[in-house]
């Protein structure tokens, strides 16, 4: 006989909702809410230096969003944060990045996410719900963002602000794995794209990443500094991990990408 526990685990009948640092897909989080770093970082690695890495192609836009044009590969990858972080070493688990827990509704049908109060964009201005919502409804409602976004979030009714820290997604249906995937969204200032995406076709977002990006040349090579201000790289143990971890360049002071013809 199953018991209520179980039938809760497996998503059968509504739990009581709690706040967690992070949720996995049917089984608990390997690392607990104190903890300092993944397993298979170095919390400790050197920064310094310079990393060049090369891509396929060249770029004409540094707009990461749009549909139309080839993107730069680092704007996304270097610059911004997202809500979560999924770890590497668990099936799929993710833990708080930008967002300090994540509680999903005990019928399914939401997620609640609180803001860090010190996760910082690179302009000094704090990220707040209003930030995570525009960067929702800029993805997936404006018609010159590429259509993924819209497809990958298609079972969010709409995005709520009850307060400057808290943003909650309803569903329209009960999705086993879209509060982890909300994770995923890449998080950039409400005072990027106050016109559109169309209306900024090569205009960089405002992000909280550990990298600020320097300069490009030519559509063929793209330069990132690392941003020693940006406090989202302290406010958690993933921030810690993610800029330190030996199989990204974000242990560098500098980051190039240069493209190459395939």
């Amino acid at each position: 006989m199953k018991t209520p526990a179980l039938l809760s685990l497996l998503g059968l009948i509504p739990s009581a909702a709690f706040a967690a640092h992070g949720v996995g897909l049917g089984q608990p989080p390997k690392y607990p809410a104190n903890f300092t770093a993944f397993e298979y970082v170095n919390p400790n690695a050197p920064k310094g230096g310079t990393f060049t890495t090369p891509f396929l192609g060249a770029f004409d836009t540094l707009n990461p969003f749009t549909l139309k044009g080839n993107h730069e590969y680092g704007i996304s990858m270097l610059t911004l944060d997202t809500l979560t972080e999924q770890s590497m070493d668990e099936p799929y688990a993710v833990y708080g990045l930008i967002a300090e827990d994540i509680a999903l509704a005990p019928d399914g049908l939401s997620v609640t996410f609180k803001i860090n109060p010190k996760a910082k964009f690179h302009n000094g201005d704090p990220v707040l719900a209003k930030d995570v919502a525009a960067s929702f409804n800029i993805l997936t409602k404006d018609k010159a963002a590429a259509p993924m976004y819209h497809f990958y979030w298609s079972d969010v009714a709409k995005v709520e602000t009850p307060n400057d820290r808290t943003v909650v997604f309803r569903f329209k249906q009960r999705n086993s794995e879209l509060h982890m995937i909300l994770g995923s969204l890449p998080v950039f200032s409400h005072k990027s794209y106050p016109k559109g995406l169309a209306a900024a076709p090569n205009s960089l977002p405002i992000g909280s990443g550990p990298y600020r990006f320097a300069k490009a040349e030519n559509g063929r090579i793209s330069e990132f500094v690392r941003d020693k201000k940006t406090t989202g790289r302290k406010i958690c143990p993933c921030a810690k991990a993610a800029t330190t971890t030996t199989t990204s360049a974000s242990n560098t002071s500098k980051t190039k990408l240069s493209a190459s013809k395939g």
